[in-house]
């Protein structure tokens, strides 16, 4: 199954770019699997789906288990080179939420020509994420 993300334009630019290779959100699809496509609809000003990645691997940081950089350094990630946010900016992100998912990016690819949202049978963003059936 893919799944169309909802991102800041920002962050699309980095996934592109290979330099942000993990993209933390507070939910994640439990029926994801290795090798889904993910679909990139960049927010404002954009508003088009641009482009997509592979979903690699997913990542589990649980706040109640143990601290966030004990977490990061027994699991070998890179915080601040991978997903490019400030260990600051990702607390106020995560707020009071118990978890973050780290949804690990690879073989990013930016389209031609931006798609609507209307072609993956859409006719609102996402709130984060929504799967979709339809592959481009």
């Amino acid at each position: 199954m893919n799944i169309i993300l909802s991102i800041h334009p920002k962050w699309a630019k980095l996934i592109y770019e290979g330099e942000k290779t993990i993209e933390w959100r507070k939910t994640f699809p439990l029926r994801a699997d290795k090798g889904d496509i993910v679909y990139i609809y960049e927010t404002a000003p954009i508003k088009k789906i641009t482009g997509s990645f592979i979903f690699d691997k997913h990542y589990l940081l649980d706040a109640y288990e143990k601290s966030w950089i004990d977490q990061y350094k027994e699991r070998g990630i890179d915080i601040i080179g991978s997903g490019c946010v400030p260990i600051d900016e990702l607390q106020k992100y995560q707020n009071n939420s118990r978890c973050l998912h780290g949804w690990c990016c690879v073989g990013a690819l930016r389209f031609d020509t931006p798609k609507s949202l209307e072609e993956f049978g859409l006719k609102r963003p996402p709130q984060s994420w929504q799967f979709t059936e339809v592959e481009k």
